[in-house]
């Protein structure tokens, strides 16, 4: 496998967020949820590095053209995704643990687990969650400083929210012990909901938390 660096950091692999795009006519869905409305959302890429361990965070903004109106249809807009639009978010070193990422196009989880632990059930040490620091308002798209060219991005500037982009997840301690000493065997997040799946070593059973309330920016 072929390794890369970034900033003299070792890149060992990368993790992108889905689209989680809604389709606006599925009735079995909220038909109003914004992504089925609105532009497209952010695409996250995060970089997992060795020497030293840790993550770097960046985003894809996507990008518009107005498309003029014809006779039979109004004026609409077509987005697109360019690596022209690709902004840097975050940088975090994780030391003596190794992070492992579900991403989210706006929540993202991380769970940790030693660095040195190469089980295929290691101890899960945090369950954390991660905002971006470049969060976008309901108002988007709007131009960039009122520039008029057709190929627009879609960002407006703001203040960085929050200040404190990771915070950990209160794990019940019954299942936080079972976790840290029989390990975890996998890891699955719903970032529409807000919940997460969590399967232990030597259990049967699917744990469900739910973090909508504590893990919601927008």
């Amino acid at each position: 496998m072929d390794r890369h660096l970034i900033d003299n950091r070792l890149i060992v692999d990368f993790e992108i967020s889905d689209h989680n795009l809604t389709t606006q006519h599925d009735k079995s869905v909220q038909p109003t949820l914004r992504a089925a409305l609105g532009p497209p959302p952010p695409i996250s890429i995060f970089c997992r590095t060795i020497e030293p361990h840790g993550l770097q965070h960046f985003v894809v903004w996507p990008t518009h053209v107005d498309v003029p109106p014809s006779p039979v249809s109004k004026q609409t807009k077509s987005y697109y995704y360019s690596l022209s639009n690709v902004t840097f978010q975050s940088r975090h070193d994780t030391d003596n643990t190794v992070s492992h990422v579900l991403p989210g196009a706006y929540r993202t989880l991380i769970y940790t687990i030693p660095a040195e632990d190469r089980t295929a059930t290691p101890s899960l040490l945090d369950l954390r969650r991660y905002i971006s620091p470049e969060t976008q308002p309901y108002d988007y798209p709007m131009d960039i400083d009122g520039d008029a060219n057709e190929d627009q991005s879609i960002m407006k500037k703001r203040k960085n929210i929050p200040y404190n982009i990771y915070s950990s997840l209160a794990i019940p301690q019954r299942l936080a012990t079972t976790l840290m000493e029989d390990g975890v065997t996998a890891v699955a997040w719903d970032e529409g909901i807000g919940r997460v799946c969590i399967a232990a070593s030597d259990d049967s059973t699917i744990h469900i938390l739910d973090f909508a309330q504590v893990s919601t920016v927008i």
